[in-house]
């Protein structure tokens, strides 16, 4: 379906004006906007003249006057208007008929310019056509955006809010503690060392570390280490001294762990 629409503008003018051109620039397409038995047009144009002023048999250069105006149009229509409809422009304003006549008032605009303007709308109520984007449409449209970006940022403080207890959780509780094992040999024998010094001197220092002994089977076993890394170090009298640094002590699980001292 095709309307035809004309509109009357009028504008004060300081001087007489000679037109030279004129054209109309518009949005993309009408926005319209759907109320019972009504369906109403609008759009914003604005209107480019290429003039000079007088009669324009001078020597002046040409012009440019831009006035930006508002259209709104609206159609009776039954109970029938679909909800789903695509308006679009047929044929873009252009100006049918404008001129320039001179006032009766005593003011600073002595001049009028009288301006009509024809537009032809096609209006589609094929459901599967892209519809125009209604000014209604725009802000529910709006309003739901805006509602659902609330929505995420109260979720997002949630989440905030869960992620602080958790770190704050995590900081006070203790470490967790490893354990290891394992026995200490001659190098040269293969046989058991006894009464080993075995000590696990952390790093960082933040940590406390863990001295013990091997028994008459030479195994030994230190508990409640804490993982990092350490310096570990070994003595026995009759044996060279086995220091062994950054000894690294995972979280994974417990180890076995053995040693061979050589005699001096």
């Amino acid at each position: 379906m095709h309307k035809r629409f004309q509109k009357d503008y009028r504008f004060p003018l300081s001087r007489r004006i000679t037109i030279l051109g004129l054209r109309v620039e518009t949005g993309p397409r009408p926005l319209y906007d759907i109320s019972p038995g009504v369906l109403k047009l609008k759009d914003d144009w604005k209107i480019q003249i290429v003039y000079k002023p007088g009669g324009g048999s001078g020597q002046e250069a040409p012009l440019l006057m831009e006035v930006p105006v508002g259209w709104e149009e609206e159609l009776e229509w039954g109970d029938n208007l679909p909800a789903v409809l695509s308006v679009s422009y047929q044929k873009k304003p252009q100006s049918v008929s404008a001129w320039v006549y001179e006032t009766l008032e005593t003011t600073a605009e002595k001049f009028t310019l009288n301006l009509t303007l024809e537009t032809i709308v096609e209006i589609d109520f094929d459901e599967k056509a892209t519809p125009a984007r209604t000014e209604t449409a725009v802000k529910v449209e709006m309003k739901s955006i805006v509602e659902e970006l609330k929505r995420l940022a109260s979720q997002v403080n949630e989440l905030e809010e869960k992620l602080a207890c958790l770190e704050n959780e995590t900081s006070l509780r203790p470490a967790a503690e490893i354990r290891i094992s394992g026995y200490v040999l001659d190098s040269f024998t293969l046989t058991p060392v006894g009464k080993c010094i075995i000590e696990f001197c952390p790093q960082n220092g933040g940590t406390a570390g863990s001295k013990t002994a091997t028994d008459g089977r030479g195994f030994y076993t230190v508990n409640g280490l804490a993982p990092g890394t350490y310096d570990l170090k070994i003595r026995h009298p009759r044996f060279a001294p086995l220091v062994i640094k950054d000894y690294v002590i995972g979280e994974n699980a417990d180890k076995h762990q053995d040693f061979l001292l050589r005699r001096v």
